[in-house]
């Protein structure tokens, strides 16, 4: 079965229409307390929302977390860096202030929140000291199960959900090699993690 976006039915479930995805805006960096203010405001206003935490590698399921990226429905998507490590790194916000600003994801709401590989996410929110992103993760739709549920003999990744939906995904190898050597993402600038 084809399950491109052009063979996808133009109505979801309820049969309302389905919102028209925004224009991507470009990926912004939270490093102060104004950008996290401007972001909540947006969380508050979206019906759907996605997020990553990141770890050194892409595939660890623990770890300290590296940083959070978040797309809104609007178009918009912030990097929360907290532990990129290389000289000349600003000063990142500490992560007990994003988790608190971010508590919103936790309490009920209609907002729906989508995450690739949502038990890798739990097992590294488990760890964050924020039970509010842990909470707002128990209901969160996963893009790699829902592959999976789809076709089995697929690939899963995002960077291939991604082409396959015609949404380009940076590849997790082009942020984190140099040459032949890998590099742990708390030594990947902020510029170059940024667009991934």
């Amino acid at each position: 079965a084809d399950d491109s976006p052009a063979s996808a039915p133009a109505s979801g479930r309820s049969g309302a229409p389905r919102r028209a995805a925004a224009a991507a805006l470009p990926p912004e960096l939270v490093l102060g307390e104004d950008v996290l203010g401007r972001v909540v405001s947006r969380i508050e206003k979206a019906k759907r929302i996605a997020l990553e935490l990141h770890t050194t590698t892409p595939d660890k399921h623990a770890g300290p977390v590296l940083g959070l990226g978040l797309a809104i429905d609007d178009g918009s998507s912030f990097y929360f860096p907290f532990e990129h490590r290389y000289v000349g790194a600003p000063v990142q916000l500490a992560p007990a202030v994003v988790w608190s600003a971010l508590s919103l994801l936790g309490a009920p709401s209609e907002r729906e929140l989508v995450v690739q590989d949502k038990k890798r996410q739990l097992v590294l929110a488990s760890a964050t000291n924020a039970p509010e992103l842990s909470r707002a993760l128990e209901s969160a739709k996963d893009t790699l199960l829902g592959s999976y549920l789809l076709d089995p003999e697929r690939n899963h990744s995002l960077a291939e959900l991604g082409h396959r939906h015609g949404v380009p995904v940076v590849d997790a190898d082009a942020v984190h090699k140099e040459g032949r050597k890998k590099r742990d993402f708390d030594v990947v600038q902020l510029d170059e993690a940024l667009p991934y």
